[in-house]
């Protein structure tokens, strides 16, 4: 999934398959082959969210999104549906330095939500000191978006009821 319908090349992770990224050029010298399985780039259609669930889609209760830093551009292919409610919540991976690698603000993911009218929540032993291992989730007000970015892991965007 991404902001527009194109082809870009899929390079599987070594180590990993969940590592796996999409990217828009086909893979050369640069390809980390210690990370990647270079010799086995697929092209592979992109198409927008929007496009695929269409406007008469039933509503979704939870999507989960795990696109190794490309989460700002599926989520800019993803606007109507996530304007009209269809997608109730988004559980996401919160991992700044693969946003950064793809050329993307981190935080802006987290105000496009905001202006999307998504609540942001984080693991809540990430604003505890003692660090318990405690399950619940803390809603993330946006002074603290800058805050999100010393901490990696999941977090999870609710629409808010119209």
């Amino acid at each position: 999934l991404g902001m527009k319908v194109s082809e870009s090349w899929m390079l599987e992770g070594r180590r990993n398959a969940g590592m796996s990224v999409v990217q828009h050029t086909r893979p050369g010298a640069e390809c980390d082959s210690d990370l990647f399985h270079c010799d086995r780039a697929t092209l592979v259609r992109v198409a927008r969210l929007d496009d695929v669930l269409g406007m008469d889609a039933e509503p979704v209760c939870l999507a989960k999104m795990d696109v190794e830093g490309l989460e700002l551009q599926v989520i800019r292919g993803a606007l109507e549906t996530l304007r009209s409610r269809t997608i109730r919540a988004l559980h996401l991976e919160w991992w700044p330095p693969h946003l950064i690698a793809q050329g993307e603000e981190p935080v802006e993911l987290l105000w496009l939500l905001h202006a999307l009218k998504f609540e942001i929540f984080a693991p809540a032993r990430w604003f505890d000191k003692n660090k318990t291992p405690d399950r619940r989730w803390a809603m993330v007000v946006p002074e603290q978006f800058p805050w999100l970015l010393m901490h990696w892991g999941d977090i999870v965007a609710r629409a808010v009821d119209w």
